[in-house]
Order: structure tokens, then C-alpha cells, then sequence
């Protein structure tokens, strides 16, 4: 997927438009609802980070950025639902032994979310980090270290 120097441009912008989103939010006691804003700037944030001449590979773009945002909006519902339908009387049942907005919170958005970012990133390497951005990092890096030891 090609994206333009301006669509670049707007994505970070949305993404510290979302950080004053978020801010207005939890200051006016809808923190819950500033989560869901989060989850879309983290995904255009992984986006801006993985761009490589002007694109994001295809295979990146869907995993791990697609999967995760859509893992992080599956345990951001989970969790809110079963907050606010328990908010006044204890859980009716448990998942794994925990109150099921804390399952959606720790197995759901924990584990398989945050889990499934390292393991795309090692998967596809190459779509992120090509060899020759690596070797120029490298020959950036030894000029530099050659620098400070002069």
C-alpha cells in the first residue's frame, strides 16, 4: 500500500489530534470512552513507524497492525460491556476464575494482542526493516561510533 508524504503528514496529525481527544475525554470522566481512540492511534502510529519508500507491505498491514487494532477493539468491547452491565452488582460468572471484563482485559488484550506485535514483527522482518535500511543503519551507527572513539 502506497501512502503519499501527506497522508503521512495527516496521520500523525490525527495521532496528537487523538491525544487531545483523549485528554478532553478523561477530564470530562468519559476515559472509557478515549480507549477506543487509542486503539486507532497506536495502529496509525505502528503504520507511520513500518513505512518503507513511500508504502507498507500489504502482508505488514494486515498482520500485525490490522489484527492487532481488531483483537484490541474485540477486548475494548468485551471489556466495557461486561463493565458496565456488572457496574452496580457483583459478576453472575467468572472466566478462568476472573470477572469477565478483567478476562477481556488481561487474556484478550494482554496476551493475545500484545503477544501477536512481537511475533509479526519477527514474521515479516523484511517488510518493515529491508536488509539495505539495516546496512545503512549499520554504516550510520560504525560512523558514528568511529566519531565518538576519535
Amino acid at each position: 500500500m502506497k501512502l503519499s508524504e501527506k497522508a503521512i503528514d495527516r496521520l500523525v496529525a490525527f495521532e496528537a489530534l487523538g491525544w487531545l481527544i483523549v485528554v478532553v475525554a478523561c477530564m470530562t470522566g468519559f476515559g472509557w470512552a478515549s480507549m477506543w481512540v487509542v486503539g486507532f492511534m497506536v495502529a496509525a502510529h505502528m503504520l507511520v513507524g513500518s513505512v518503507h519508500n513511500n508504502g507498507v507491505h500489504k502482508k505488514f498491514l494486515i498482520y500485525p497492525i490490522a489484527l492487532w487494532l481488531a483483537v484490541f477493539l474485540i477486548s475494548m468491547a468485551g471489556m466495557q460491556y461486561y463493565y458496565f452491565l456488572f457496574w452496580d452488582s457483583p459478576s453472575t460468572f467468572l472466566i478462568l476464575g476472573m470477572h469477565p471484563s478483567s478476562f477481556y482485559m488481561h487474556v484478550v488484550y494482554w496476551w493475545c494482542s500484545i503477544a501477536c506485535v512481537p511475533v509479526g514483527l519477527i514474521l515479516h522482518t523484511k517488510y518493515w526493516l529491508p536488509d539495505e535500511a539495516w546496512e545503512r543503519f549499520e554504516k550510520e551507527a560504525n560512523l558514528k561510533k568511529e566519531e565518538t572513539t576519535r
